[in-house]
């Protein structure tokens, strides 16, 4: 027999060979360790003593008769003293002993290599599931921040929607008529001026606004689509700027120059400013309801994110936990 060694390169096999190899290894070594044990029982029924006493017997007996081979070569009419004194079965059986031991020791090794090659195919996995937990947590807490951000901006327009609700249930109850004083006049002018310096600074408050919560969209969408290419890039930007002069051109302006406002009778004044503020009320509540439904589809998103994060953590777990498993029992 001629022992046959099979080089393989275990890196570039995937987990599921490493395992059919270990396997396979496992039920060489078992297999051989039969063999060994029922030639081991073969020479001790054959010999009447163990397997350790007859090999170390045979090998004695080896060096006898060489040596008296070599005398019996000076001596014609020596005769050998061992020629007759151990049957061949003795021998035969020895040798494959021998043989038996030396492939257990070859394929001992082998398997100490390989469980070596699983214990850093478990280090190189650990790490990368490492690696990813702690990229999803530092995603989650960037994305948790920046809905934060957004709900306190919301909430702070929705308090200044309900200030300016206010300030037209007091213009609404004061009574407008031609025949007001000229102090009544004045106030009903202050009071426009100031509505308006309120829709001005409101309407700021909510572009600003509307700017973070698309820059978070943005940030978000850039996380979770693969990168796009400059043609895509182009187009995405040209679509933009084609959404953006609409909700431009239909801005309410801020202010409007007025010529004289003693010549413009106070119900016309009221009137106009009751208008302006319903219409922006309705942008502010459609835009707010808009970016509610945004940041639902946001934590949908992260949802459905985090879910598949889990499901890939879970499955490096389980492949962590196989090879463990696998590398015990091979140990």
């Amino acid at each position: 027999m001629s022992s046959r060694t099979h080089i393989v390169d275990l890196g570039m096999m995937s987990r599921e060979q490493l395992i059919e190899v270990a396997k396979k290894q496992a039920n060489q070594i078992r297999e051989k360790n039969t063999r060994i044990s029922a030639m081991e029982t073969f020479i001790e029924g054959v010999t009447g003593t163990s397997a350790e006493e007859s090999l170390q017997r045979t090998s004695s007996a080896y060096a006898a008769a060489s040596t008296n081979s070599s005398f019996a070569s000076d001596c014609p009419h020596a005769r050998h003293p061992l020629s007759h004194s151990q049957p061949n079965n003795d021998s035969n059986a020895s040798a494959q002993l021998t043989e038996l031991r030396q492939l257990l020791e070859e394929e001992q090794v082998q398997h100490t290599l390989r469980i070596s090659a699983l214990e850093t195919q478990l280090h190189e996995r650990q790490t990368a599931y490492e690696a990813l937990q702690t990229q999803v947590d530092g995603w989650k807490a960037k994305v948790m921040t920046a809905m934060t951000a957004d709900r306190e901006r919301i909430q702070q327009l929705e308090g200044q929607l309900a200030t300016t609700d206010a300030l037209e249930g007091v213009e609404a109850a004061a009574p407008p008529g031609s025949t007001a004083p000229k102090q009544d006049d004045e106030e009903a002018e202050s009071t426009r001026l100031e509505l308006q310096s309120q829709v001005a600074f409101l309407t700021a408050e909510l572009q600003a606004t509307r700017t973070a919560l698309q820059q978070a969209t943005d940030q978000l969408q850039r996380r979770l689509s693969p990168p796009m290419t400059p043609r895509e890039a182009s187009g995405n930007t040209a679509e933009a700027a084609l959404a953006a002069e609409p909700a431009k051109a239909s801005s309410p302006p801020v202010s409007q120059a007025i010529i004289d406002p003693t010549q413009i009778p106070p119900e016309v004044l009221n009137a106009a400013v009751h208008d302006r503020l319903e219409t922006w009320k309705e942008r502010a509540k459609a835009t707010l309801m808009r970016e509610a439904r945004h940041i639902e589809e946001l934590e949908a998103q992260l949802a459905a994110t985090q879910q598949e994060r889990d499901s890939e953590a879970e499955a490096l777990r389980a492949d962590v936990a196989r090879l463990e498993a696998q590398l015990a029992a091979a140990q």
